[in-house]
């Protein structure tokens, strides 16, 4: 089964303060790269490196330095397929927005799902 990334999960593959969902995290990457039935949604790039890059609440540091936030976005790059957004999943979160009245990054992470597949 193919499955789309949520951001969360990239992000706790680096979070220490997180140990049980960090090792989740890693285990679910590193299967999904080994069977090829991951994908990841542009948003989730794009959200995980803002998400590294930045302290948490309630630290003083971020989880990684800028140099290797780059590093392991690269690295995202070429592991795994990743879905753009295209203007079919710009209208459907639109669409998603209206219907279902979800936030907008959420309905565009609800448009990209089908994509996965």
């Amino acid at each position: 089964m193919v499955a789309l990334v949520d951001t969360n999960v990239l992000v706790y593959r680096f979070d220490p303060g997180a140990r049980a969902k960090q090792a989740r995290a890693i285990e679910v990457l590193q299967q999904g790269i080994a069977a090829q039935t991951l994908r990841i949604a542009y948003q989730s790039i794009v959200e995980f490196y803002a998400a590294v890059t930045k302290p948490l609440a309630g630290r003083r540091r971020p989880l990684l330095a800028p140099a290797d936030a780059r590093r392991e976005t690269e690295e995202l790059l070429i592991e795994f397929p990743i879905i753009y957004p295209t203007e079919t999943i710009a209208r459907t979160a639109l669409r998603g927005m209206a219907a279902y009245q979800l936030p907008w990054f959420d309905a565009l992470m609800w448009a990209t799902a089908p994509c996965a597949w």
